[in-house]
């Protein structure tokens, strides 16, 4: 015969149950660069003091557009880390021109390719046939 699971039966009385206690959440504090902050402040001072020809408007878009390439950079050479492949600067920062130069709209671009297979395109490119088939093997889901 069968035994019957005793999960909805009721407790004696006698028998006290905690109630669950809440989970304490905790997170990573980063620490704000202040030196930073106060040099991206001073920057376009700093930059006019030096002498410089660009507006306001044109020096924060190149700043901006220099830290977004840094991050394509990290990206691509994530991904190569993974695959085993140790990636020069200059195939880094070609892969973030590409990456920060395309239209994500149209079809049959650049643009349409994901970020390891774009990275693949940048090995093509340079003639990297053993990089490009490390990153094959690396990543053998993705049809490169």
């Amino acid at each position: 015969m069968l035994e019957r699971s005793r999960a909805f039966e009721s407790l004696p009385a006698d028998e006290e149950v905690e109630a669950p206690q809440k989970a304490e959440r905790s997170a990573d504090v980063i620490p704000i660069d202040r030196q930073a902050l106060e040099a991206e402040k001073k920057g376009y001072a700093t930059y006019q003091a030096l002498g410089g020809r660009l507006s306001q408007p044109e020096y924060e878009h190149i700043v901006e557009k220099a830290a977004v390439n840094r991050n394509y950079v990290a990206s691509a050479r994530s991904y190569a880390r993974v695959a085993g492949i140790e990636l020069s600067d200059e195939v880094s920062h070609l892969y973030a021109l590409l990456r920060d130069h395309t239209t994500p709209d149209v079809p049959d671009t650049l643009a349409s390719l994901s970020d390891h297979k774009l990275l693949a395109e940048v090995l093509r490119i340079k003639g990297e046939r053993t990089a490009l088939e490390q990153m094959k093997a690396g990543f053998p889901h993705i049809d490169f």
